[in-house]
């Protein structure tokens, strides 16, 4: 079995380049921990200095799970 963080290291894309994305959309909750608010952050600079376009949204009144419930809704 591979440890947590050889896998975490190689599935996170703070951890991979970013350079030739195509535009990101980055999304977190209001209810969100701070880490995944400080991961979303990170991520948007690292696209930025990479040269990718990236928009940071905060969606009020919901959480990590609640985002992803609204993406599978039609109008998600």
């Amino acid at each position: 079995m591979e440890p947590f963080g050889d896998r975490a290291e190689r599935l996170s894309p703070l951890c991979q380049s970013l350079r030739g994305l195509p535009p990101l959309t980055l999304v977190h909750g209001e209810f969100d921990p701070p880490a995944f608010r400080e991961q979303g952050e990170a991520l948007h600079a690292r696209a930025r200095v990479a040269g990718v376009s990236a928009d940071l949204r905060s969606l009020p009144d919901c959480d990590h799970f609640d985002i992803l419930e609204r993406l599978g809704e039609p109008a998600g």
